[in-house]
């Protein structure tokens, strides 16, 4: 079985979350207003932020005897903290005024022993109700109230990524965002776009794949079904904030 098999299994439905959301047809199509693209890297920011503590808390609670730990995960945690910077640079950019939050710390066990309370209590200040629940949903429901298995969290990471590379791969392909949008926000698009991240996301993919098949990983199908569905469902939320009140 291949990670699309498994999508396509458990009827995931990516479109929903990727090349049917107005936001992304609107971006393709070099048509959204540059303030609601701006409410979406507001909120996308603190998203990572979000996003940084939850991947340091699935490295700690991935055995170290798994390969993607330390070939894909640990890694991953320093490109999140730059993609942090990125975000920075971009809102500067587009004179974007970000608020001023706690930084993730150098070392993922150390930002993995930090209470959810400690990083949510600061972005829910400053996020959309559309990012505020969908970073409850990965925090105090997925690591503190359900307290899923790492093989789950992983399935989380690999599926909300998975939707991040289709949406910016359909727009970067898209002519009218090629000939129409300006460098920083092509530069920014490509942060996604490319191979790099791509084989990223088939290594996260082929981990899930093979852990389902595994006797002893102790992978929970339902489990790991249910919380790839409630990503999708979050992920066209999210895009979703950054549209309201536009005719779509």
């Amino acid at each position: 079985m291949t990670p699309s098999d498994l999508i396509s299994l458990w009827n995931l439905n990516l479109p929903h979350a990727t090349t049917s959301a107005p936001f992304v047809r609107l971006l393709s199509e070099n048509q959204l207003p540059d303030k609601n693209f701006d409410t979406w890297l507001f909120n996308d920011f603190l998203y990572v932020r979000c996003g940084t503590f939850f991947l340091a808390r699935l490295i700690t609670s991935t055995p170290d005897t798994h390969p993607i730990k330390s070939a894909q995960l640990i890694p991953a945690y320093e490109v999140l903290k730059r993609e942090l910077e990125v975000f920075r640079e971009k809102a500067l950019a587009r004179n974007i005024t970000l608020p001023k939050i706690s930084s993730a710390d150098p070392d993922f066990a150390a930002e993995s022993a930090k209470a959810t309370l400690q990083i949510l209590g600061e972005l829910v200040e400053h996020s959309a109700k559309g990012c505020t629940d969908y970073m409850k949903f990965m925090t105090e429901t997925l690591l503190d109230e359900k307290k899923v298995h790492w093989s789950t969290l992983l399935t989380v990471i690999w599926i909300l990524e998975k939707v991040y590379l289709d949406v910016m791969v359909h727009v970067r392909d898209s002519p009218a965002f090629d000939q129409g949008a300006d460098e920083v926000l092509k530069d920014f698009v490509r942060w996604w776009a490319n191979d790099e991240f791509s084989a990223w996301v088939d290594a996260l993919g082929e981990a899930v794949v093979e852990l389902r098949e595994g006797e002893e990983s102790g992978f929970n199908e339902e489990e790991a079904k249910w919380a790839a569905r409630e990503v999708v469902m979050w992920e066209r939320g999210f895009w979703d904030i950054a549209t309201e009140g536009l005719d779509v």
